[in-house]
């Protein structure tokens, strides 16, 4: 079940994507996509580091658990 969620998510984020740049280029808001990427970028890793360095510090066993990303192959 997980895996056809992971698809179809897959699917639903490509086409997203592609409407957009579609939208982009034909707007000519190159600039304004690229800033909105870097700004989500950013963002993600520093929740990312934050949510390492509470990892870190935490006495849990079960924190350290693998978290499986189902848009990596």
């Amino acid at each position: 079940m997980t895996e056809n969620l992971g698809i179809i998510f897959t699917t639903v984020l490509k086409g997203i994507a592609m409407k957009t740049l579609n939208l982009v280029i034909e707007t000519r808001y190159t600039e304004e996509l690229y800033e909105l990427h870097q700004q989500f970028i950013n963002k993600i890793e520093k929740q990312l580091t934050e949510q390492k360095d509470q990892i870190l510090q935490s006495d849990d066993r079960n924190d350290y658990k693998m978290i499986s990303n189902l848009l990596k192959p």
